[in-house]
């Protein structure tokens, strides 16, 4: 017992000093580059429509006349059966969210270091710089904020609008985005890893989540773009299966006439041809990256990749999917008679990936998704936003490379930054933060 508990002392001050280590270079990192653009997804639950409006009650009852239906279906012929469909209960299964995605271009005023790698991924990926240098948002980094920051429309004071109303904070792959997000738009770093895991403690007190550890229990693969297509894909087969789906509307007092809002479609395809001796790289098919990038010969294409598991499969399930997918249609490809058929046959392309809102978006999709899927009954909507299924994952970060995740959360030998402190009086002593209106809130 000794010699164990040696070992694993041994073990949790080299884990420690690691993540040290690794918290060392991240802040520097942050606090000599710059961010160019911040994305946010809000989700809220519609409390009105399906199964969020129902009591646990009437879902049992809806569960029995929907086994009833079932029964009657199966004995009916195919016309017959189609017939039943239109009245048959299954909204009860529709869990209703509504999203709203933002895109922020930001521009540093200070001095900062530019990594010619980043640019040119982020050029290749569609990123404007002429756009950012015109219109985007000025900041200071760091304690470097403006006198009337707080005050005035800003990035730092849309932070400080998130943290007065204390949501739960959803990340893939967090760390070095909180990182970004704390030295840029709110403090200088703390000077620990600790110390700046108690600050984010603080911070967002209702929990931060991140997909990147909860895929790591869940799914075959971790990257952003597999969990978010994959779980895609089952949700439609959930709604063909008329069993527990999310839907997402979106807020439709946007008009898409204006030059700031941009239409992506981050639906999912079954690819209409392959080329021939079209190979997937196994880089990118296991971790979404791949180090020679354009010039590689093989196919990035996560829809070419999702369809060789689903052929590899070669069972009923999965061809019946395939098929609902193509049956699917999805209209926001169809609709499109503008862009031509070779611009959806590329196995090679890849619409709205890398794009700060949009990688928020399918974040934020692939957290609710989970939920719906593994949590296995709650009375109320009020219930569900609890997240019980996820508490497991709460206030944990996933950090690669090592065996664990780093906790959220102050302990009894570290205390929040001076600076945190010092930031968080003023934030609550700014006049339209006391001034909020938290009714909706209070709903919650």
């Amino acid at each position: 017992m000794l010699l164990c508990n040696r070992m694993i002392t041994k073990y949790l001050i080299s884990f420690t000093r690691n993540l040290d280590e690794r918290y060392s270079k991240i802040k520097d990192v942050a606090s000599t580059r710059s961010v160019v653009s911040l994305g946010i997804s809000c989700f809220k639950i519609i409390n009105h429509k399906g199964a969020f409006r129902t009591s646990s009650k009437q879902r049992d009852r809806n569960e029995r006349h929907d086994i009833i239906m079932r029964s009657i279906r199966d004995m009916l012929d195919p016309i017959d059966s189609d017939a039943l469909d239109c009245d048959d209960g299954f909204d009860q299964n529709e869990y209703h969210v509504q999203a709203e995605v933002f895109d922020f271009l930001t521009l540093n005023q200070t001095n900062y270091v530019t990594d010619l790698d980043a640019e040119q991924f982020l050029r290749r990926n569609g990123f404007d710089f002429e756009k950012l240098k015109h219109r985007g948002i000025p900041y200071r980094p760091g304690n470097q904020q403006e006198p009337n920051d707080y005050d005035n429309p800003s990035i730092r004071s849309l932070i400080c609008l998130i943290v007065s109303v204390k949501p739960r904070i959803i990340v893939h792959n967090g760390l070095l985005d909180l990182a970004f997000l704390y030295q840029n738009f709110y403090s200088e770093l703390p000077k620990n890893f600790q110390m700046f895991m108690a600050d984010l403690n603080a911070l967002f007190s209702k929990g931060i989540y991140d997909t990147k550890l909860i895929g790591t229990f869940f799914a075959q693969k971790t990257y952003l773009e597999y969990l978010y297509h994959s779980s895609l894909r089952r949700n439609l087969r959930l709604d063909f299966d008329h069993k527990r789906n999310l839907i997402i509307e979106f807020n439709e007092k946007y008009e898409t006439s204006n030059d700031d809002i941009k239409i992506y479609d981050l639906g999912s395809k079954i690819m209409k041809y392959k080329l021939k001796n079209q190979k997937i790289c196994e880089n990118y098919q296991n971790f979404g990256s791949c180090e020679l990038r354009d010039s590689c010969q093989c196919s990035h294409n996560i829809d070419i990749i999702l369809d060789e598991e689903l052929s590899s499969k070669n069972d009923r399930v999965s061809q019946e999917l395939k098929f609902q997918l193509k049956m699917k249609k999805f209209e926001n490809v169809e609709a499109d008679k503008s862009k031509s058929t070779d611009q959806f046959l590329n196995p090679n392309q890849k619409i709205g990936s890398h794009h700060a809102g949009n990688d928020a978006f399918m974040t934020g999709y692939y957290f609710i998704y989970s939920i719906i899927r593994n949590q296995k009954q709650w009375k109320d909507y009020k219930e569900f936003l609890k997240f019980i299924s996820m508490e497991k994952f709460r206030n944990k970060i996933f950090i690669g490379g090592c065996s664990g995740s780093a906790l959220v959360m102050k302990s009894a030998f570290t205390r929040t930054s001076m600076q945190h402190q010092e930031h968080i009086n003023k934030i609550f002593k700014t006049d339209w933060i006391k001034n909020l209106d938290r009714s909706d809130l209070k709903k919650d």
